[in-house]
C-alpha cells in the first residue's frame, strides 16, 4: 500500500442511497496492513456516530472523534473499489473513494 499515516480517504454516498450525509472522510492512523486475502487493514482515525472494529468510542453514545479498524478492497491497479466499515465479514459498501496524501 502506499498509504501511510496522516494520509486522507474519503467517499461520496449515492445520492439515490438516500442517506442525510454526502460521504465520510477518515485520516490513517497506521500504516495499513495487506491481509491474505487482499484487503487491506486500516487503522483509522474520525468523527462518526458509527463505530469501526476496535473502536476507541465503543462506549460512547454520542460519537467524537476516535480510533477503529476498516478494510479496504482495491483491484488490481490499486485503485480502491470498496470498504468494509467494522466487519469484513460483512457486505462490502461500494462508494467512489479518493485516496490521498495532503502535501506540505
Amino acid at each position: 500500500s502506499y498509504l501511510e499515516k496522516g494520509d486522507i480517504i474519503a467517499w461520496k454516498y449515492d445520492p439515490s442511497l438516500g442517506k442525510k450525509d454526502t460521504g465520510h472522510v477518515v485520516m490513517v492512523y497506521e500504516k495499513p496492513i495487506k491481509e491474505e486475502d487482499g484487503r487491506y487493514k486500516i487503522v483509522v482515525l474520525d468523527s462518526s456516530k458509527g463505530t469501526h472494529a476496535n473502536d476507541s468510542r465503543a462506549h460512547q453514545k454520542e460519537g467524537g472523534i476516535g480510533t477503529g479498524t476498516m478494510w479496504f478492497q482495491v483491484d488490481k491497479e490499486g485503485s480502491p473499489i470498496g470498504h468494509y466499515w467494522s466487519d469484513r465479514s460483512s457486505k462490502m459498501s461500494h462508494h467512489v473513494t479518493a485516496m490521498g496524501r495532503v502535501n506540505p
